[in-house]
């Protein structure tokens, strides 16, 4: 008949369990390629300073592991920030077709493409759909309908 009362640490875990299972599921896919590797052999580089000369220049690849992640974070940023614009673009076009809405669309897109090789397969297909959707916005409105 006595039921047993869970503990303060395991309401806490489970929590934390289906806090973090939620967050996951909310969590978009990063539209930028990962940088592991090259992280990996950095800090692999740092160690192998310090364990060989116990020099300070081991904070040289720490320093540019710094930096990569800084970097791809903009670019994480940025990329969202573009996406944004694109959609909004889109959607004001579909309210008031203006011929500036797609001149902005594909400029932007061409723009994002041309410059960020570091684009994974299906943050660059998003964005080539705004291209082919400024370049032929009818054949789209036509598959809505």
């Amino acid at each position: 008949m006595s039921e047993k009362n869970p503990s303060l640490g395991e309401i806490f875990r489970a929590e934390a369990r289906a806090s973090l299972v939620k967050n996951q599921r909310l969590k978009p896919p990063s539209p930028i390629v990962p940088a592991t590797t090259l992280s990996v052999v950095l800090l692999a580089t740092t160690i192998a300073i310090y364990l060989l000369w116990q020099s300070a220049w081991c904070l040289v690849p720490l320093a540019l592991i710094l930096v990569l992640m800084w970097v791809r974070n903009t670019m994480v940023r940025s990329f969202w920030r573009d996406f944004a614009a694109l959609e909004a673009a889109r959607m004001a076009w579909q309210a008031e077709p203006k011929q500036e809405y797609l001149d902005f669309m594909a400029e932007l897109s061409e723009r994002i493409l041309s410059e960020n090789k570091a684009l994974t397969a299906s943050a660059r297909a998003s964005i080539e759909s705004f291209a082919i959707f400024a370049s032929n916005p009818q054949a789209d409105n036509a598959e809505q309908h």
